[in-house]
């Protein structure tokens, strides 16, 4: 498995994780712990993979118009593009 795929599997239970501790999904709190992955993924590079990961948020996730079912696999990918 490499580095891209480490990610979208960890993405994969980060979300699944929150739907099985909690009764209400909420995208916004599950963006948030994917952001903080991607960020501890990339410590080496902090500050730049805290830009990306800000901008991803901004541009894709809280101008979501179904903030419920983020993050959306689109949106995953895009991160993952950045990861890559």
């Amino acid at each position: 498995m490499d580095n891209i795929q480490k990610f979208f599997s960890d993405v994969q239970k980060i979300k699944k994780h929150y739907r099985s501790e909690n009764p209400v999904y909420d995208g916004k709190k599950v963006c948030i712990q994917i952001q903080n992955l991607f960020s501890n993924s990339n410590r080496n590079l902090k500050s730049l993979a805290d830009a990306f990961s800000d901008y991803w948020m901004n541009k894709y996730i809280l101008n979501s118009s179904q903030l419920e079912n983020e993050p959306t696999e689109e949106h995953v990918k895009i991160l993952g593009a950045m990861q890559a």
